[in-house]
């Protein structure tokens, strides 16, 4: 659930509560309403202070040329071989990622991202 929903909604609460003291209920009983909103309003703050610290660090580790997030899988000459063959229908997609130990969606992810060094490996071959 967003913040901002949350926020409206405590809003209104606080609004219904008032409106209920006007009508003249005793505010003993509206103050345990009154604890569980403001209660409220601090997860709330403390949810939004976290996603800014988050955010800040994220930004100081671009910064420093930090990468987040899983580390990329390199390109070796045996990927780019058998992409190669397996561009050229002499193995199929699942024997070249046996071969490599990887998925074979990882096989065809790899191969749309090195399109261009497997291009350049066919001319050399």
């Amino acid at each position: 659930m967003k913040t901002e929903g949350l926020s409206k909604t405590l809003e209104e609460a606080r609004d219904n509560c008032t409106q209920l003291a006007d009508m003249g209920v005793e505010k003993e009983m509206l103050e345990p309403f009154r604890q569980l909103i403001k209660e409220c309003e601090a997860i709330i703050q403390h949810e939004a202070d976290i996603k800014k610290k988050m955010m800040r660090g994220i930004k100081e580790a671009q910064k420093n040329g930090i990468r987040i997030g899983r580390p990329a899988i390199p390109c070796s000459d045996e990927f780019l071989k058998l992409a190669v063959l397996q561009s050229q229908h002499v193995i199929t997609a699942v024997e070249a990622a046996t071969q490599l130990n990887i998925g074979r969606s990882t096989f065809y992810k790899l191969k749309k991202l090195y399109h261009k060094e497997i291009k350049w490996k066919k001319q050399e071959v």
